[in-house]
């Protein structure tokens, strides 16, 4: 059996797995509650394989290397460990383990897809893929921490709870509307306009590789499938000024490789994380809601370690 840990800022995630099948799933909100769960303790004894993604609590990782078997091989993932996708990223010592696993996980289950993973938990991570490549993406504090700061860094807001569900109204009537309203209706607006920015991107740069294409192979050529320069002015104003036909910041998303496999319908957008379905339920548009993106994907990487020790 494979163990799969994710050790998180706020909470702690933990998977048992027989092979790819995910067969019990726990989420501890402290370090007690997982040192008290004599139902997450009964089932380290089958362990034989432990995977761990740690970006806050060591403690815990010292206490699942007590329990388990001695014969039990573990993992301790890290930034530069291999992995069986490209990571077109800079410092790539810096990227979370947490978002490698949930990139890797989408990646298990959509393959060549370009995606839009959006982890919302402490801090909300936009991770975008495009055929089997992480090109980068965004991060923005999370709902428990917007309603932090303003507590916090202000005399006298109150902090408040996050609701658990339903709309809430944009003009709020006292101060504890407001604030709702100011967090969850701007998390949302955020998120959205996110989405679209991103798609906008990368079908912008599709678009330019595209016209690019065309016009690389209609040198030297006329017919009806090669458009002049005066019946295209997007294709005139590119051949003039080449780089003001390029988003500012496209990054590596514009490169050839990546960009010929973007079309406008294939983009996926698939929501993990501790409040994905609070925002499953808001946004509008459609999504993919894997709650144990993280696990799965942590569980593809220990998978993938397993292989390479057998090959070696």
């Amino acid at each position: 059996m494979n163990l799969a840990i994710d050790i998180g800022n706020t909470r702690i995630k933990a998977g048992f797995f027989n092979h790819h099948s995910l067969d019990y799933s726990f989420v501890f909100n402290t370090t007690d509650e997982l040192t008290q769960s004599t139902e997450f303790q009964s089932l380290l004894k089958n362990v034989e394989f432990v995977i761990l993604s740690n970006v806050a609590k060591t403690e815990v990782v010292d206490y699942i290397k007590k329990l388990i078997l001695p014969t039990a091989k573990v993992f301790s993932v890290t930034a530069r460990d291999e992995v069986a996708f490209t990571i077109d990223y800079e410092n790539k010592e810096s990227l979370g383990t947490d978002r490698i696993a949930a990139v890797w996980g989408a990646i298990a289950e959509f393959l060549n897809d370009t995606m839009i993973i959006i982890d919302a938990g402490t801090c909300i991570k936009y991770n975008v893929v495009i055929n089997k490549t992480f090109v980068g993406g965004a991060i923005s504090p999370g709902l428990l921490m917007r309603y932090k700061a303003m507590h916090y860094y202000t005399g006298k807001l109150p902090l408040l709870e996050p609701l658990k569900e339903g709309e809430v109204n944009v003009i709020g009537k006292n101060t504890y509307e407001n604030i709702h309203s100011g967090v969850i209706n701007g998390c949302v607006y955020e998120v959205e306009r996110f989405i679209d920015e991103i798609e906008n991107q990368l079908n912008t740069a599709q678009s330019h590789f595209y016209h690019l294409k065309m016009r690389e192979g209609c040198e030297g050529r006329r017919s009806r499938h090669c458009p002049e320069e005066r019946s295209d002015e997007g294709i005139a104003e590119a051949k003039a000024k080449p780089e003001a036909a390029r988003p500012e910041r496209s990054g590596t998303a514009t490169s050839e490789g990546h960009a010929q496999n973007i079309k406008n319908n294939e983009i996926k957008i698939v929501l993990t994380g501790g409040d994905a379905i609070f925002f499953a339920n808001l946004l509008e548009r459609k999504v993919f809601l894997r709650p144990y993106l993280i696990l799965n994907g942590l569980n593809e990487w220990l998978e993938y370690k397993k292989q390479s020790l057998s090959d070696s």
